[in-house]
């Protein structure tokens, strides 16, 4: 039967799940020093974005060399992130349960803030994996994406949630979370990413068609 063909649907979910377990765990490895999550996450990104269009070469060997190349730019991107972020959740926090209806009022403000910065940060380093850019661009980039897609954007971190989610259900989940908690829901994001990314590519080409055809007509 064709399904186990070595080419057939079973081998090749099979190896595709083979391939997320094996990022999986790299990127957990490399995200243990916590400063250079930022680097995983990129190099993870690399060749999910990749995998989703069956352009993957050998994934490990892959993974490692976008870490290094984005290793730089990811971190920076990452700790100023993740300093943005526990600012504005620490703030959420001191303000729970405040009797002033002004304080309750700037709380939700931060809470919006906090929402619209993870939904930067969901398109943050997909981008950085996608494109060379300079920091600044890469995040202005990250931000555009996000205002022109602010449902989907949403749904991306209710997609990054489903890890946490599950542990608060039962630890029992732990064992399927280091296997795939973190490529898994990156790999289904990154469906995502690559079709907005492509489309973005496509536009581009047909206004750079456009503005070659009108300087012709021109001369």
């Amino acid at each position: 039967m064709k399904i186990f063909a070595p080419d057939g649907f079973l081998a090749r979910t099979l190896n595709r799940t083979g391939d997320l377990i094996i990022l999986n765990l790299l990127t957990i490895i490399c995200c243990l020093p916590v400063v250079t999550a930022g680097a995983a996450i990129t190099a993870l990104y690399s060749v999910t974005l990749c995998m989703v269009k069956n352009e993957e070469g050998h994934v490990a060997a892959g993974y490692m060399r976008a870490f290094k190349e984005n290793f730089c730019q990811a971190t920076v991107l990452w700790l100023g992130a993740a300093a943005v972020i526990a600012i504005l959740t620490g703030d959420i926090y001191l303000l729970k349960g405040t009797a002033s209806a002004g304080l309750e009022v700037y709380r939700g403000g931060l809470i919006f803030l906090l929402v619209l910065v993870l939904m930067v940060v969901s398109y943050l380093f997909p981008v950085l994996a996608r494109y060379e850019n300079t920091l600044k661009n890469t995040v202005k980039n990250a931000f555009l994406f996000c205002m022109v897609h602010p449902v989907r954007s949403l749904m991306m971190i209710l997609i990054f949630s489903i890890p946490a989610a599950c542990l608060c259900i039962s630890y029992r989940f732990i064992s399927v979370l280091v296997l795939a908690g973190i490529s898994g829901p990156v790999f289904l994001a990154s469906m995502y990413y690559r079709s907005v990314f492509q489309k973005y590519a496509r536009e581009e080409r047909e206004v750079s068609k456009k503005f070659i055809k009108e300087e012709e007509i021109l001369l």
